[in-house]
């Protein structure tokens, strides 16, 4: 669970989440959703943050995130632990197709 960022052809973030308190009793998908809605927003920072780091334009920016809004779909929740107030959970996206297509079109 240590590395954060692009290896291969995946994205990995990882997201805490804060459990609402009328969500004491939160089943497992429920947390699952949270997890991957927390890990689409962080998901979506990283990317940017790397294309500009890589001393890429803008450009290349708007293509890494309109790229990767077609593969949040492709999201999996790989790691989740969970206490009665929070959620700490590591996402995994396949990014193999998308990412590699917008750095081509640059």
């Amino acid at each position: 669970m240590a590395w954060e960022g692009i290896r291969a052809n995946m994205l990995r973030v990882h997201a805490t989440i804060t459990l609402p308190e009328e969500a004491q009793d939160t089943d497992a998908h429920s947390t699952e959703d949270l997890c991957l809605a927390a890990g689409k927003t962080r998901g979506a920072k990283i990317l940017s943050g790397i294309a500009l780091i890589e001393g890429r334009n803008a450009a290349l920016s708007d293509r890494c995130l309109t790229s990767f809004d077609s593969f949040t779909h492709r999201g999996r929740v790989s790691y989740r632990s969970c206490d009665e107030e929070s959620c700490r959970c590591v996402i995994d996206f396949d990014i193999s197709d998308d990412f590699n297509a917008a750095h081509q079109a640059e």
